[in-house]
């Protein structure tokens, strides 16, 4: 498969074991708010749309996929509701900053995200985007 093939693949375990899948016996994931369900949505297909800039850019499929990041968005269904924004916030600045030291961007720089609704793209809607 081609590596933009596997990051997609990877995309979709992640939508189907971080975000899907739910531990009725972990009192923290046995209920998640819409907000909060929202932003897990928008923190994995934020990470996809990086990983395919940064697969773009020349960083390899293994590289991406050995991001520190990939753990965190995979425990981001166990954060309480209380710290959910200092966690999505922790967790976007890590991707940000992995994704570029893979690379050699500028952190700083737009690199293609998921618009959260405030702004307009006209591939973007309010959750993510499809351009294939």
């Amino acid at each position: 498969l081609s590596s933009e093939d596997r990051l997609k693949l990877e995309t979709a375990r992640s939508i189907r074991e971080d975000y899907l899948q739910q531990d009725a016996f972990h009192e923290v994931d046995t209920f998640t708010s819409y907000s909060k369900t929202h932003k897990m949505m928008k923190v994995i297909l934020d990470f996809y749309y990086k990983a395919k800039d940064a697969l773009a850019a020349g960083m390899g499929i293994n590289e991406i996929s050995a991001l520190p990041v990939r753990e965190k968005i995979a425990r981001m269904k166990f954060v309480p509701e209380e710290e959910v924004e200092k966690y999505f916030d922790e967790v976007e600045t890590g991707m940000e900053r992995e994704m570029a030291a893979g690379y050699g961007a500028d952190p700083g720089a737009s690199s293609g995200g998921v618009d959260s609704g405030g702004g307009s793209d006209d591939e973007t809607s309010a959750v993510g985007r499809d351009k294939n």
